[in-house]
């Protein structure tokens, strides 16, 4: 590429009406490779893949180097970092092979990559908790995919997590299950549960009146389902936002009868005792006897 005082990149170049003129066989500019990162490279036990070092180079921050494949002789990017935490071994051609073109395998390795991850972290929030709860005894990436395969073979794995059935045990085949991602997220040491006539249950499990978020606020300041119920039917008789749906909604979980139902812009503020029979608690009839 030409470049000069009056250059095409320039102001006056632009002014002139300079087109740009670019050589072919230009590539983009290369980074030097680091020594210590050169010498991790060249300790890598790849499968067919031969790295070409003067590739290297760092687009949007992330590390990539190309390589060619021994067995399909084509030249791929690869991203280092999976290089070198050996999360990518090998080309594309030679994994389909192995796993016999099931598409199912990619999504399998991420959920390998979180095991691991999770079993290695060195920092976290819950890291007291569950550092050296558990190991990872699957030897490989592929022994765990060849794994799931045979176990689950008419299984998507779409929407779907890993799970241990004991929370204290390995991750092994013996100690892992598949659940929706809801069903994981109950296993959590941080849930919360209400009470409803004396049971009780994870929040989501209980029929609110409320969209969800708002039905987890209430559980976790500990409210009950009636104290819940009876801050439902209160929003009713102040006539607050979406007191139209909320009280359609106590009437279709046939929490208000069908007095308290019968509501409307010109119905007065209607007591709490008119909910059925024993739904409210004591303290939630103290708290929200009136609602004027």
């Amino acid at each position: 590429m030409w470049l000069g005082p009056t250059s095409p990149n320039t102001k006056k170049g632009r002014e002139q009406g300079m087109t740009l003129h670019i050589q072919l066989g230009m590539q983009a500019p290369k980074y030097d490779l680091p020594q210590g990162l050169e010498n991790n490279l060249d300790m890598l036990q790849l499968n067919g893949l031969k790295i070409w070092k003067r590739t290297f180079r760092r687009e949007g921050g992330r590390r990539f180097i190309d390589a060619m494949c021994s067995y399909c002789k084509k030249r791929k990017k690869y991203y280092v970092d999976s290089l070198l935490r050996g999360t990518t071994k090998a080309c594309a051609c030679q994994r389909n092979l192995k796993y016999r073109g099931d598409p199912r395998a990619d999504t399998l390795g991420e959920h390998y990559d979180c095991i691991v991850r999770r079993c290695n972290r060195a920092s976290n929030m819950q890291l007291e908790d569950r550092k050296g709860n558990g190991k990872c005894m699957f030897a490989s990436r592929e022994h765990f995919i060849l794994w799931a395969l045979k176990t689950w073979p008419d299984t998507t794995f779409n929407g779907l997590e890993f799970e241990r059935v004991d929370d204290y045990g390995d991750y092994s085949p013996d100690n892992l299950r598949l659940v929706t991602s809801k069903e994981n997220q109950r296993n959590r040491s941080d849930n919360v549960y209400l009470s409803y006539k004396g049971y009780e249950m994870h929040w989501s499990d209980w029929p609110s009146p409320y969209c969800p978020r708002t039905t987890q606020l209430y559980a976790a300041k500990g409210m009950t389902g009636e104290e819940i119920i009876a801050v439902a039917h209160k929003a009713g008789c102040e006539k607050r936002k979406g007191w139209r749906l909320i009280e359609a909604r106590l009437a279709q979980l046939g929490y208000i009868g069908a007095r308290a139902s019968k509501f409307s812009p010109a119905t007065e503020c209607v007591d709490v005792e008119t909910c059925p029979e024993g739904d409210l608690t004591v303290a939630a009839k103290d708290r929200f006897r009136q609602c004027n």
